[in-house]
């Protein structure tokens, strides 16, 4: 790959990132030592995104990414790290074509309480049968997992976090899949099993992997792991029907009254006719003087999930910069999404129907 091709599929990918200042203009002889060290640690810890990538079943993009990085990184220090990712990558793809790994989130409104049932599919891509064996004639077995993490998010922007792992159920023997063919089993997590110590929304992300302990298509063996890509999934406290019904309201209520679990809870339903009025609202309820000193950072928590903007910092100093930086093109977008949603074109409000909210 061409250096400027490299540099074009680098800058894309490497979303948020930067090299040292100039060092990114520079060829490899005209780096100073000093440049050199600061773009060998850049590339390094540029690659574990590749291996974050490669986890997550990316493969083309962690392919195109680790390609680039090999062409732009000096000298070999690094290389031969990017050369087995990009192998891996490789293997990847050509196992993507013969078997799709799939897990489905639950679709409906869930509350803690509520079982999360995951469905899981493993579907033969491939123009040959898919022998996938889990339970070995001597013995051996192949292995799936489910991880999980659950945060606990607190009004003032804290979190609890927990992770474990479970057993995919339903998943042993030998099956012999034909084309286009799916086996297909389902995961159910106990929202039950833990109790929030305040009203908080409980945020499940689930992964998962199935490492069977033979898998052929047709006579060529296809051993690389079946990624299930992560799938996010909001909890909410139980008893919410009034505030999805008018979370705007809801909202305003909570700021004359100070509440914070109104505020924040409200936020997450907003849909797109109310959504730029809202953000306004906790924009302006900042400014306003109150005996609760820690209100201004609840708003700011609730204009995370108003926005799905779950990376808006919370501080006031920084949210400050990040306002005054982002807050123009953040109001034409809510203006524009309230305008396609007026003309029918929108998306629906999280928490109703269209044209509600």
């Amino acid at each position: 790959m061409a250096r400027g091709a490299a540099w074009l599929v680098a800058g894309a990918l490497l979303l948020g990132a930067s090299l040292p200042a100039r060092a990114a203009e520079k060829r490899d002889a005209e780096l100073s030592p000093r440049e050199r060290m600061a773009v060998q640690k850049f590339f390094t810890l540029k690659a574990w995104d590749v291996d974050d990538l490669i986890k997550a079943g990316r493969y083309e993009k962690a392919l195109a990414l680790a390609d680039a990085m090999i062409t732009l990184l000096p000298g070999e220090g690094g290389r031969d790290f990017l050369r087995v990712l990009k192998n891996r990558a490789r293997e990847g793809i050509q196992a993507s074509r013969v078997v799709r790994g799939e897990l489905l989130e639950p679709a409906a409104f869930t509350e803690v309480g509520d079982p999360l049932v995951f469905r899981i599919a493993v579907t033969n891509v491939g123009e040959r049968p898919l022998e996938i064996v889990m339970d070995a004639e001597d013995g051996n077995q192949g292995a799936s997992r489910l991880h999980v993490e659950c945060e606990e998010q607190g009004c003032l922007g804290g979190v609890a976090h927990t992770a474990w792992d479970i057993p995919i159920p339903g998943l042993d023997g030998r099956r012999v899949l034909d084309p286009g063919a799916s086996l297909r089993t389902r995961a159910v997590l106990d929202t039950a099993d833990r109790s929030p110590l305040n009203p908080t929304v409980r945020v499940y992300r689930v992964s998962g992997w199935i490492r069977p302990f033979e898998m052929r298509a047709g006579t060529r063996p296809a051993t690389r792991p079946i990624r299930l890509e992560t799938k996010t999934v909001r909890v909410f406290p139980r008893g919410l029907g009034p505030l999805r019904r008018a979370p705007f309201e809801t909202m305003q209520e909570g700021i004359e009254e100070a509440f914070a679990p109104k505020i924040v809870l409200a936020a997450h339903f907003i849909g797109p006719r109310r959504r730029r009025a809202a953000a306004m609202a906790l924009v302006e309820g900042q400014r306003r003087e109150t005996s609760d000193p820690a209100l201004p950072r609840v708003m700011r928590v609730a204009l995370r999930a108003l926005l799905k903007r779950w990376d808006l910092p919370l501080e006031r100093d920084a949210w400050k910069r990040w306002w005054f930086e982002n807050g123009e093109d953040v109001n034409q977008r809510l203006r524009e999404e309230q305008k396609a949603h007026e003309r029918g074109a929108g998306p629906v409000g999280t928490g109703g129907e269209k044209g509600k909210k």
